[in-house]
């Protein structure tokens, strides 16, 4: 609805500015660029909320998956792109928690960038939702699901929307 395209467009609008300001560090002066903030392919807020939409969307035409998190064989799991992205989301905890400390929100910022680009990769080398093996596809979709419990938790400490489309 256009009620619907109005407010994804007001929390990408919202997230992108808020995003340029946070990602620099305090200790630098900031020069914001609106094209650049807005940029879905660039170091930007839009790509973060863009990655988070497409796992969303991946999980939804997954539905009837029945993914519970704790029978899923993650022994499935083999892949370069699979293990560089679960090493990069158990880096979440200590992120957040040096961010906290040093008082640099920059930290969150920057991890959400890499993390987002790391799961662009996963995304364009790794099958989901068609690989044939059953097991192997609830263990992707679980990285997947795992994915955006992350970024979202992390947009969030940022004050900034996560939408389910774009």
């Amino acid at each position: 609805s256009e009620h619907e395209k109005q407010r994804i467009a007001k929390a990408v609008g919202v997230g992108a500015i808020k995003f340029a300001l946070l990602k620099t560090s305090r200790l630098k002066p900031i020069l914001f660029e609106l094209d650049r903030a807005l940029n879905l392919e660039e170091n930007s807020g839009p790509f973060i909320q863009y990655s988070y939409a497409r796992a969303t969307g991946i999980l939804r035409k997954a539905e009837s998956v029945d993914i519970n998190p704790y029978f899923v064989d993650y022994s499935k799991l083999t892949t370069d792109e699979e293990w560089r992205l679960i090493k990069l989301m158990s880096k979440f905890p200590s992120t957040v928690i040096n961010s906290y400390r040093d008082l640099r929100p920059s930290l969150i910022a920057e991890y959400l960038l890499s993390l987002a680009k790391m799961f662009t990769t996963f995304y364009e080398k790794v099958p989901v939702l068609s690989v044939a093996d059953e097991g192997t596809r609830k263990a992707r979709l679980a990285l997947v699901e795992a994915y955006r419990v992350v970024v979202s938790n992390g947009l969030h400490m940022l004050g900034i929307k996560a939408p389910e489309v774009m």
